[in-house]
């Protein structure tokens, strides 16, 4: 009973920390994958804001957190504007792998047919999920201490 009374009191806190963490784990993928120069940067500097973001939004000041909410609503932006990347990407590099010339190497064929499906469509959308999650727990806790 105490414990579930805890988890309530500190929800927001709680819940501020894991986007935190979310986004900290987008970002620590990002930079893994080398996916963090040129346009692609844009990500990396989402993830950034992302976690910032989130430990601000602890602050107990409601009209601050208002405008936080409204700063994560841009970050999750930037999401979708990966997915419309990386969707265009897609389809340039499946041209590219037709024009390959044919071959019978199993293994060959295989990293081209992996090479065309990449990058991920839908791998962007998790920072607009995440960025939403932060406007949600931000706008919720803002509202609980109003």
């Amino acid at each position: 009973m105490m414990l579930a009374q805890n988890l309530r009191k500190n929800a927001h806190l709680l819940l501020s920390l894991f986007v935190a963490a979310g986004f900290a784990f987008l970002l620590a993928e990002l930079v893994i994958l080398n996916h963090t120069s040129g346009p692609r940067m844009i990500g990396a500097i989402a993830c950034v804001a992302g976690i910032v973001l989130s430990l601000a939004a602890l602050a107990p000041n409601s009209r601050l957190r208002q405008i936080l909410a409204i700063l994560f609503v841009l970050v999750a932006l930037s999401g979708l504007f990966g997915a419309n990347t990386h969707q265009g990407s897609r389809g340039f590099r499946q041209q590219g792998v037709a024009s390959a010339p044919a071959t019978e190497d199993r293994t060959i064929r295989r990293a081209l047919n992996s090479f065309g499906n990449l990058p991920p469509t839908l791998a962007p959308l998790a920072l607009s999920g995440l960025a939403m999650l932060g406007a949600a727990v931000t706008l919720a806790g803002s509202a609980k201490r109003d």
